[in-house]
């Protein structure tokens, strides 16, 4: 080492509060992880050949998670009537956190561009400090739980490492990465020298997807607007209960939220499916809010006058666009619209599974999301496991993107 100890004295040392930041790199791949000298297992008796010491490492955003999750979400600095695009919020979510050690990287494709893909008329797209202010309770939430399920109602992914280069450094940087499944579309396939494959089917899963973003509960039922969707049927409601009696058109649960239907403007119902059976729900939790005023804000309406219900953190977002020749503000109906790309291959359809071996090329970078296109069909991969540098080969679980059109 360069402070000139042995293996046993720099693994298993007296100085033991620290942490190891272990490397692997293998042909263009790089893995990172943390390790503690509690992960570290040592064996010496080098007179039967067992003369190594193994580390147990964790990824560098599980430590990551556990710094978000020592701040409030109330620390966040986000004003009454301030305004903020999804590349200005993220960052202020975790200012005062990154101490410039941790990089945030966004997608190159605008938020607002993704939007105008599915609407063009679509003026801008906010988080409204308003709307973020109004949930109670933000000094007992913190900012990593709230940042989880924007995650979730907006649809992006997130992973981290280490930034090549800085980690000989004094102070390594590690980039934290925000990107959309849709953007693998747009992504260079990899096709890899195949030495063993074997496959598999994943069990079946529901034709429907149900996100509920807002909800008011009633005796005799929970109004909710959001979303939900099959492969050719899409049903979804952003319906403004600002005035304090308008519920419809609304995506409605009864039966203990067994049943779910969608209910158009005049009141008829036009679908109805059934938990489990049907249907499952990606669960957002809602938060219960508060308005000031006492007077509805938007399309909120005051929760204190109803059984229950709350708003989904994503909900913070809001979109301007005139539709039917009516200006709309608070238009959520773009930003649900975009959540059915990234989650509809979760649905409906036996998926197929492959467990392929491939053989190490100099310069291929393989990662979790990898692109992978096999016999002119295109995989995602899931995990990468079983490294043999002794054969220059590894082990991927890919699956294909039966929803996709790649």
């Amino acid at each position: 080492s360069a402070g000139g100890k042995s293996i046993r004295d720099f693994f298993l040392g007296e100085e033991r509060d620290f942490y190891y930041l272990v490397i692997l790199k293998i042909s263009g791949m790089t893995f990172s992880g943390f390790a503690r000298q509690s992960q570290v297992n040592a064996d010496y008796t080098f007179t039967q050949n067992k003369w190594h010491v193994k580390l147990t490492c964790k990824d560098v955003l599980m430590e990551w998670a556990k710094r978000c999750e020592a701040a409030s979400n109330a620390t966040i600095n986000f004003a009454n009537g301030e305004q903020l695009t999804f590349e200005e919020y993220i960052p202020r979510h975790f200012a005062g956190l990154t101490s410039t050690v941790v990089l945030i990287e966004l997608p190159q494709k605008t938020y607002l561009e993704r939007l105008r893909e599915l609407y063009p008329n679509i003026q801008y797209c906010y988080a409204l400090g308003d709307y973020r202010n109004f949930i109670t309770g933000q000094d007992n939430i913190s900012r990593w739980e709230t940042f989880k399920e924007l995650a979730k109602g907006l649809g992006f992914n997130f992973e981290m490492y280490v930034n090549e280069g800085t980690e000989t450094t004094s102070e390594p940087e590690f980039i934290f990465k925000i990107f959309f499944i849709s953007d693998l579309l747009e992504a260079e396939a990899i096709e890899p020298e195949i030495i063993e494959m074997s496959e598999s089917i994943s069990p079946p899963r529901l034709n429907w997807l149900f996100l509920k973003y807002r909800s008011i509960v009633f005796s005799e039922g929970e109004y909710s607007d959001g979303i939900f969707f099959s492969k050719d049927e899409v049903f979804q409601s952003d319906t403004n209960h600002g005035d304090g009696v308008t519920l419809y058109p609304s995506c409605v649960l009864t039966f203990r939220g067994k049943s779910l239907s969608y209910i158009n403007e005049n009141q008829i119902t036009e679908k109805r499916i059934i938990r489990d059976v049907d249907f499952t729900e990606l669960p957002l939790k809602l938060y219960h809010y508060d308005l000031s005023t006492g007077a509805p804000i938007g399309k909120l309406y005051p929760l204190n006058e109803a059984l229950g219900g709350g708003i989904a953190y994503a909900r913070i977002f809001n979109c301007a666009r005139v539709h039917n020749n009516e200006p709309d503000v608070y238009d959520y109906i773009p930003i649900q619209e975009n959540s059915i790309i990234q989650y509809i291959n979760t649905l409906y359809t036996n998926k197929l599974d492959l467990n392929i071996k491939i053989k190490l090329i100099e310069n291929i970078s393989l990662t979790k999301w990898n692109k992978i296109k096999i016999n002119n069909y295109s995989f995602i991969t899931n995990a990468l496991f079983n490294i043999s540098l002794t054969n220059n080969i590894i082990d991927l679980q890919i699956s294909r993107f039966n929803n996709f059109n790649i």
